[in-house]
This record gives structure tokens, sequence and C-alpha cells, in this order.
């Protein structure tokens, strides 16, 4: 059958789906009602069949990931975590030896060390750990709006949609990307907690939420934003005032310090460093931060279509059909202008810590830092679900089948990508094995269609495929090998 977007190039289909997400958006803004009164928590809410379910779902979606081997920065880090111990894991806490130092994740790297300890380097047993974090944030995205009072079918629509969605594809199926789940998984337990609080009133909730926010700015520099998303509780619990206003004080105290230690063992900001020697994040522009957080992340989460290759007829014709259901929602739906509001707040926070990073392409490469966005855009949809009348099943219907074929056409890149890689370094390794020396490659590609292919972790890659030493292969030097891109292989230097 026929493609109905055949026509179309992939920035044109961008540009399409950013009108389509920001028109939605303006109008459930515009037609929100300011009185309308969201249903509250229900008793008769049995949470373990839906988590049990939630955690079925993501195995389900994501189960040929299990079968896939390691890529790119995974062999580099499990090569890490085979020589690590206990003072390379508290080395990990600072200060580095060479400032300003990349990255500041002690407490994702213990988590690393520990998985090695108990998976070794089965590639299986790795993934599955991976997919066991996605399913458990699931959860607490469930336990979290039914907390923000969204009722059961909102939360549950939320959390499924959190599950199901394309934007997840990247950290469910990259062993390295876990970085962005495991942060998620530990703001969402600290908001959990505030919630506990707004409830109880017992300062152990508080307690309980700095130490869970720790943890996760100590797993990912996104999670540095936990204080605004406390803050944005607000807008589902304005009568909780006082007691929020003593959670976002404490745990802004705490992140607080935990950044200004965090600078100290960097020896600066950290992150990836130019040409000029200035970090990514220093290197700002308000025009790109506003088009990459009011823009295209909002595109990416409505619509995180991987464009590397065509659609097949059926996720074409969902896609043609969803502006009209969107339409649809806005239209029927009768949901709390603070609680849409809030949504995009906590959207919005959640991308101030990634704004340099989030203008994604069409090839949807690095939606790992959408991944914490997509909880507030999960609460959007909670939201709205929960003040649909009529056509509440039909529209959550829709969504989740389109999420559930956009994951599946995204996976597909993935596990291409990744057998690829495998073959090519274990066809290198045994073309080298007989030759003397080291092998010095250039020219390797960082990604293919979206994925990433082979620039990272390339020794280790040759030597846990073909089990060659990988103090014989190196990307540092004068090269006598290069990758070719019109034969996928990497060949001799011509000369040498």
């Amino acid at each position: 059958m026929l493609d109905p977007l055949r026509f179309l190039s992939a920035h044109s289909l961008l540009n399409i789906e950013s009108f389509v997400a920001l028109a939605f958006l303006v109008a459930l803004v515009v037609g929100s009602k300011s009185s309308a009164a969201l249903p509250q928590v229900g008793s008769e809410v049995r949470h373990w069949p839906i988590f049990i379910g939630l955690a079925a779902g993501v195995f389900l979606v994501y189960w040929p990931v299990l079968g896939a081997p390691f890529l790119y920065d995974d062999y580099t880090h499990i090569s890490d975590a085979r020589k690590a111990d206990w003072h390379s894991i508290l080395a990990a806490f600072g200060p580095v030896e060479h400032p300003p130092g990349l990255f500041f994740r002690p407490f994702g790297f213990l988590v690393y060390w520990c998985n090695y300890l108990a998976a070794g380097p089965d590639p299986r047993l790795w993934h599955a750990v991976s997919l066991g974090f996605h399913a458990i944030d699931s959860c607490l995205v469930f336990s979290l709006c039914l907390n923000l009072r969204l009722g059961s079918t909102g939360s549950l629509g939320a959390a499924l949609l959190f599950a199901l969605t394309g934007a997840a594809v990247e950290p469910a199926a990259w062993i390295d990307a876990r970085f962005d789940p495991m942060a998620t998984g530990l703001v969402l337990a600290s908001l959990l907690c505030c919630c506990r609080f707004l409830d109880s009133g017992r300062v152990g909730w508080v307690l309980g939420a700095c130490l869970a926010g720790v943890a996760a700015c100590t797993s990912k520099e996104s999670a540095f934003c936990l204080p605004l998303l406390v803050a944005c509780l607000w807008f589902f619990r304005p009568e909780d005032r006082q007691r929020l206003m003593m959670a976002f004080l404490a745990i802004g105290t705490v992140v607080g310090l935990v950044f200004m230690y965090r600078y100290w063992a960097l020896g600066g900001l950290g992150g990836y460093r130019g040409a000029a020697g200035d970090s990514n994040i220093e290197s700002f522009s308000i025009v790109r931060m506003l088009n990459a957080v009011l823009v295209r992340d909002w595109t990416i989460l409505f619509f995180p279509v991987n464009w590397s290759g065509p659609v097949n007829f059926a996720l074409a014709a969902m896609l043609c059909g969803t502006p009209v259901v969107l339409a649809l929602s806005m239209w029927k739906t009768r949901v709390s202008r603070l609680v849409v509001v809030g949504s995009l707040a906590m959207t919005l926070c959640a991308a101030l810590p990634v704004q340099h990073l989030l203008l994604i392409g069409v090839d949807l490469a690095n939606t790992r830092y959408v991944y914490l966005l997509s909880v507030g855009w999960a609460t959007l949809w909670g939201a709205v679900l929960a003040g649909l009348r009529g056509w509440r099943w039909p529209v959550m219907g829709w969504l989740i089948v389109l999420h559930l074929m956009i994951a599946q056409h995204n996976l597909r890149f993935w596990m291409d990508v990744s057998e690829e890689a495998r073959h090519v370094c274990a066809a290198f390794g045994q073309a080298v094995a007989s030759t003397g020396g080291t092998a010095v490659v250039s020219g390797l590609p960082q990604r293919k269609n979206g994925a990433v292919f082979l620039a990272n972790g390339f020794p280790e890659c040759v030597e846990m495929n073909a089990h060659l030493p990988e103090g014989r292969v190196s990307m540092f030097g004068t090269s006598n090998y290069v990758w070719n891109a019109a034969t996928g292989r990497i060949e001799p230097v011509s000369g040498k």
C-alpha cells in the first residue's frame, strides 16, 4: 500500500508535527476551565495489578532488546565496571584528577558496578535491568498521577503513554542511556515522598524526598530541576501551600548543596567541551534555548518518530489521523487550567538543565534527554483523559496504539544498528588478528539512523566480539585503517 506521507521530506514532517503539537497546547490552555475539578483518588484503585500490567507491557514491547548486543559506550562502561573496586567507586565522588571533569555521576556508576557484579558481561541481563528501570518509572508515574488527583483512569493512561512512548526507545534500548531512567525514577520517588508529606505532615517524608533527590542528582545532571518540580506540585494541590513551601525549601537547600559539591568535585560546571574549551552548557543562545524548550521538545514528545527511514502504511495513517484525535480531545475534555499549566510547567522545568541539548533532529538522536520531560507530558495527557466524557477510552486507545507503533518503528533502527556494530567489530578483529602491531582506526561514525554506532568503545567492542585484546586496537595516532561508508567496512589506508 502507498505511504500517504511519501511526498514530504523529513524536515517538512517535523515542521508539521511542531505546528500540530503547539496548536493543540495553545487550544488546550485557552479552552481549559478555571473552575473545572478533577476526580479525586478513589479507594477502589488496586495498585498491584496495574503495576504488574505496566511492567509486563514494557517487557512485551521491548522483548527484542534482550537479545541485542552491547553498543557504543556500553563496551567502555562494562570494561570499566569489570576493573572497578571500592577505591575506584569512592574516587568517583571527587575531586577529579584533571579538572574540569566531564560528569559527576558517582551513584550511577555505583549501580553500574553492582549490575556488573550480578550480570557480568551478559548483555541480556544488562538489558533486562534497563527495562526494569523503565517499568519501575512507569509505575511511579501512575502513583504520582494518583497523588496529583488525576483519577484512576487518567493516571493509568498517563502511565501507559509514558511506558510506550517512542521517545523512550533510546534509554530503553541503549544500556549507557540508563542514567536517565535511573535519575527519573529517583526524582519521581522524591516527588511521591513530597506528596506523602502533604498528606500526613510527617517530616520523615521530607527526609526521604531529600535522600532520593541526592541520589538522583548524583546519577544524572538533569535531576537538578527537582526543586522546580516540587514547586510545580502547587498547581495540582494549591490548598497544601504551607507544607509545600517547607518541602521546597528543604529539597532546594539539599540540591543546592549537592550542586556546590559537584562544582568542587569537577573543578567547574563540567560537561563536554568545544574547540574553544568552553562547555556546551556555557555556550548559551537564547534563540536556540527558546526553539528547543518551546518548540522542539513538544514536537518530539507528541510525535517521537524517527524519520531516518519510511514508516509503514498503518503508522502513516495513524499519524495522519492524530490531529483529528487531538482536536477532539481538546474540544471534549473539561480540565482545570491550573492542572494544564502545572503539567506544562513540569515539562518546561525538566527541560532547563538540558535545554542546550534539546534541538533533536529528524533521526530522533539523543531522545534520552526528553525522558524526564515525558513525565510532565504524560501528566498532561492524564489530566486530559480524566476530563474526557464519553470519548475517554477511544482517545486513550488511539494514543496507546499510535505510540506503540512508533516505538516499534524506532526500535527497529536500534536493533539493526547494534547488530551491524557487532558484525563490524567481529569482522575487523578477525581481519587484523594475524597482523602485527597496533591497528589504529579513524573515521568511525558516531551514529547511524539515529542510533549510536562505532566511534566510542570500539577497542572494547573488538575484544568482546572477536577476542582480540583491546590493546591491539587504538583510536589515536596515525591511522592505518579507516572507515569506508560506501562499503560499511573498516579498510586499510591506501599505501599502508
